[in-house]
């Protein structure tokens, strides 16, 4: 089995030293350690027991204390970390960039897990059981990160419900992560958000109160007021419908890249439409695969800015950035276990997202500084590369370094967590 071996190696422990004032009792820092330790390791399940099962000299206790009641905060230690990615010159926030606001699920079964409510969950594509929360990312070509989280707690918590002084929309929950990464100083050239945000007026006019500027999608069935063909006025009808006004000579080609390094090619044009509940005609840029018929495209979106400045392309590409977030929430849930704690306290829950993303941020910077060109020879990994390449690392500073100078230790480790240890494992350590 692999072990992990919570004591400092060249690759994470400087990264980990970067928090080491946050921590106020000596356990805190080792606990930390080997959380994230366990987060990047190989395993089926990314929780409190599985990850003191795994790592030597850990006791399941003192993990589980560390995440559930030890004072620590988690919100110091996610600014901490998103001052770390500013702070590195490959991977902090530039100009050119976005902040995407975005939401995601984690489904959950019972109704004893703090903030589960039968509602939409994204990840199976259903109303199902589960946990919502709200996130801001970070996304540029080049590079992406996770800036922030906040979990969206349904009425059925709250004593007054919808009227409880502590209730707050998704919309409200976006807003206020939009108004923490301004108040960190982060560099971005709109908020990007997808058409569950972009269709509602009042997260428009929050984002236009704000001053900031924005690419949102818009849903083809978004109320307009247009002049179409046999309208003796401008009426009321679909977005889609809108679509009538547009020639395929309206349309120009736009290169897009894919989260793999590949790119496609689009064409883009522009329709002016009243928008029901904002005020003035907005543009509204179309993305299609099909000039042609755009009608008959399936995937089709409407894009709406307050940026005037921007080229149509330039709209269509920075939405396409949007694409990191499901890149990252992706790899989070399924590499680094953000969804399989075993924690019912929103506290607990938060603080292991807050350890997701350290563990992301890690992989991020040690992606982008080159910093594992000793142990591995391909260049520019992905960020899953990177993830397999720094287990590799510790599986072999494990078996090469660790376990011939502490057999007993492992041997012990394996007989407390109940664990059957083969002939070839004590050959080794002799």
């Amino acid at each position: 089995m692999d072990c992990i071996v919570n004591e400092p190696d060249p690759v994470c422990a400087p990264f980990f030293d970067k928090f080491a004032d946050l921590w106020s009792r000596p356990n805190q820092s080792q606990c930390f350690a080997a959380y994230v330790g366990g987060l990047l390791a190989r395993m089926d399940r990314k929780n409190v027991e599985a990850i003191s099962n795994r790592t030597a000299g850990q006791a399941y206790q003192g993990l589980h204390h560390c995440l559930t009641e030890s004072p620590w905060d988690g919100a110091e230690l996610n600014r901490r970390r998103v001052q770390l990615m500013q702070a590195a010159p490959r991977t902090r926030s530039r100009p050119e960039g976005v902040l995407i606001l975005d939401d995601s699920g984690v489904p959950k079964k019972g109704e004893a897990t703090q903030g589960v409510k039968r509602q939409y969950i994204g990840q199976l594509g259903k109303v199902a059981n589960g946990q919502v929360f709200v996130t801001s990312h970070y996304a540029e070509e080049r590079c992406h990160w996770p800036v922030d989280l906040v979990p969206y707690v349904p009425d059925n918590w709250l004593a007054g419900g919808k009227a409880d002084p502590a209730f707050r929309t998704k919309l409200e929950l976006a807003l206020e992560l939009a108004d923490r990464a301004v108040g960190w100083g982060l560099s971005f050239r709109a908020v990007v958000a997808d058409a569950w945000y972009g269709r509602n007026a009042v997260f428009i006019k929050g984002l236009e109160d704000r001053s900031l500027p924005y690419v949102v999608e818009l849903q083809a069935t978004q109320r307009i007021f247009a002049r179409l063909e046999d309208d003796i006025a401008s009426n009321e009808h679909r977005l889609k419908e809108a679509l009538s006004l547009l020639e395929p000579k309206d349309f120009r080609p736009v290169r897009l890249k894919n989260a793999d390094g590949t790119d496609r090619e689009v064409f883009v044009a522009a329709l002016k439409v009243k928008i029901k509940e904002l005020p003035g005609k907005r543009r509204v840029v179309v993305v299609t695969h099909r000039p042609d018929d755009p009608e008959a495209d399936e995937d089709l979106p409407f894009l709406l800015s307050n940026v005037v400045q921007l080229r149509n392309g330039t709209v269509a590409r920075l939405y396409a950035l949007r694409n990191w977030v499901e890149v990252f929430y992706r790899e989070a849930k399924c590499d680094l276990g953000a969804g399989q704690y075993q924690v019912r306290q929103l506290e607990a829950i938060v603080r292991h997202w807050q350890l997701v993303f350290v563990a992301y941020g890690l992989l991020v910077l040690l992606r982008r500084r080159g910093r594992l060109g000793r142990w591995c020879q391909k260049k520019g990994l992905t960020v899953r590369q990177t993830l397999m390449a720094v287990r590799h690392y510790l599986k072999q500073r494990f078996l090469e370094c660790w376990l011939p100078q502490n057999g007993e230790l492992f041997k012990e480790h394996l007989q407390q967590k109940g664990y059957w240890f083969s002939p070839q494992l004590v050959n080794m350590t002799k």
